[in-house]
């Protein structure tokens, strides 16, 4: 099992600065190509990793916890907290999105992916316990309620989207 973001590593630098509420308003596809480069340079950055490629090159399983489809989630969620948004804005992304991963960067395309669904509650309570536990404090996007309450109601449209 690979986790993103790559916290302990230095690939992340970036997530974690976005994470943690230092890059003010970041522009949503930045976002996505920070994300996108910490998965890319942790798997190829990592000789021990290189057989997580080869697996999924192969079809072999391969699992990540939070792979692209999360950040189709998450960013098609924040695009749609501006004023001007369009349903043909998260098309964009969500093309931007493909492509940026698995066309520019060559990162396999995942051939399943699971959803563990949870209401905005749960996954808030979870996190806090998480936060306590290992004295971590919640990121921003978990602090963010409206947005959490729209990636639960855009899971179905972007999951039939990417797969």
């Amino acid at each position: 099992t690979v986790h993103f973001p790559a916290y302990e590593d230095d690939s992340s630098y970036f997530v974690r600065k976005f994470l943690n509420g230092e890059i003010d308003n970041p522009n949503p596809y930045a976002v996505v190509m920070m994300y996108s480069l910490d998965r890319y340079l942790y798997l190829n950055g990592h000789p021990e990793l290189k057989t997580v490629m080869q697996d999924a090159e192969s079809n072999d399983i391969v699992l990540c916890d939070r792979y692209t489809t999360s950040t189709f989630m998450y960013q098609i969620a924040m695009l749609q907290a501006k004023d001007t948004y369009k349903i043909t804005d998260g098309a964009q992304m969500a093309k931007f999105i493909y492509d940026t991963n698995h066309t520019l960067l060559g990162m396999p395309e995942p051939s399943l992916t699971l959803l563990l669904s949870a209401s905005t509650e749960a996954t808030t309570a979870l996190a806090k316990e998480r936060a306590k536990v290992t004295n971590v404090p919640l990121d921003t996007l978990e602090k963010d309620k409206a947005l959490q309450d729209r990636i639960n109601r855009n899971m179905s449209y972007i999951l039939y989207y990417y797969n």
